[in-house]
């Protein structure tokens, strides 16, 4: 073991071509006995003399410390995830879901606590394997949750699991060659204009004037209920969606604009009677410049919306009398989104310009949902092709001409 300074020649003691670059101070030793000489080098002389005291004292290099730090952190984190519940994993992965807005947080909340709470809130991560999470989707499947619902809760399980997974928790992903229950897709029956009348007429205010907007806008809940003046442009005779409600108490407005996707956000033209409509609500703005609120101060929420469809669907009418139920108007005020887009297939649009008007990504969305309501070309088709080629006419036996 020694120190040697690389900046100078020992026999000769002149400087060497490197002098004044790099370190100066070199320890040479040996980890084991027989082995090619390690090396490290040093700024100061002093800093050098340290290391190589170090050395001949057998304690361990630096690197080996940290080595050691880092294997002893490694196997902490494996004691801790011994005793980590999925419930603590699950707190853990939504407070670091920081894109997430209130209302899909509360899906999240809402879909933890009744499909995956059950079974796991109190399971140990290590102790979750496949036939765990295989057995969360029985069990969702058996208590009649629908196959979408059940898929939804399998892909939160999922992504909780994978993230314990890239934390170092568990060693490996337990969700493989899960069996998921077959979506039966229905194919929508979009509501008649009669319908949609039927539905405007028994709303109270302001939702009657909403389901006008919606009928001829397509607008999602959200956009909807989050319209403000600025965004009708009345001379160019435009919608601009552009902002969401997103709110859950009426007494507090809480607009984003961070719609459900990037495609969402679009600028819809509108024509005299719509524009009529939104032009008499910009008369009287609520909270924050809303078009739709309550008339004394409060917000429209998702929940309030909802309620007064309900209403009209159990047969309630605009006067507050009850007429017969309306079971057709189905789930809620999406029936609109598809009632609108039933009238812009039947008109001949493409689905690529549904598509735009709906705020879906792509006409490929657009097309799984509405494909059957377009028109059947196959006759159309078979019609416009057939005969433009022919065989040549040839003569038979008797002499005659007939095509072959």
């Amino acid at each position: 073991m020694r120190v040697y300074d690389d900046w100078t020649n020992k026999k000769t003691g002149e400087r060497k071509p490197n002098y004044g670059r790099g370190k100066r101070w070199v320890v040479a030793w040996k980890k084991t006995p027989g082995a090619h000489d390690s090396k490290r080098s040093f700024r100061l002389k002093d800093e050098a003399t340290a290391f190589l005291a170090d050395r001949m004292a057998g304690l361990p290099l630096p690197e080996e410390v940290e080595a050691e730090r880092l294997a002893a952190e490694r196997e902490q984190a494996q004691a801790d995830a011994q005793r980590l519940t999925f419930a603590q994993m699950f707190e853990s992965w939504l407070r670091r879901q920081v894109h997430l807005d209130d209302r899909s947080r509360t899906i999240y909340r809402a879909s933890y606590a009744n499909a995956l709470a059950p079974a796991l809130a109190d399971k140990l991560l290590a102790d979750i394997d496949r036939l765990a999470v295989q057995d969360v989707v029985v069990a969702g499947t058996e208590a009649g949750r629908a196959a979408n619902t059940v898929r939804q809760d399998y892909t939160l399980l999922h992504a909780v699991l994978q993230e314990a997974v890239l934390s170092g928790h568990i060693a490996k992903d337990p969700c493989v060659k899960i069996k998921l229950p077959t979506v039966v897709g229905e194919k929508i029956v979009p509501l008649t204009d009669e319908q949609v009348q039927e539905i405007v007429d028994a709303m109270r205010p302001p939702f009657a004037a909403a389901a006008v907007v919606v009928a001829a806008t397509a607008l999602r809940s959200g956009e909807w209920r989050g319209v403000i003046a600025p965004a009708v442009d009345v001379g160019l005779r435009i919608l601009r969606v552009e902002r969401q409600q997103v709110s859950t108490v009426q007494t507090k407005s809480v607009l984003k604009p961070k719609l459900k996707s990037e495609s969402s956000r679009r600028h819809l033209a509108i024509e005299e009677h719509t524009l009529k409509v939104l032009t008499s609500l910009m008369q009287k703005p609520g909270p924050d410049g809303l078009l739709f609120h309550t008339g004394d101060g409060r917000i429209i929420t998702q929940g309030l919306a909802q309620a007064e469809w309900d209403r009209v669907a159990a047969g309630g009418n605009s006067d507050g009398s009850r007429g017969e139920p309306r079971p057709w108007m189905g789930a809620g005020w999406h029936q609109l989104r598809h009632y609108h887009a039933s009238r812009l297939i039947k008109a001949g649009a493409s689905p690529v310009a549904v598509a735009h008007r709906l705020g879906h990504k792509d006409a490929t969305v657009t097309l799984r949902t509405y494909a059957h309501l377009w028109p059947d070309d196959d006759r159309l088709m078979a019609t416009t092709t057939d005969g433009l080629v022919k065989l040549k006419r040839q003569t038979n036996d008797r002499g005659a001409s007939e095509a072959a």
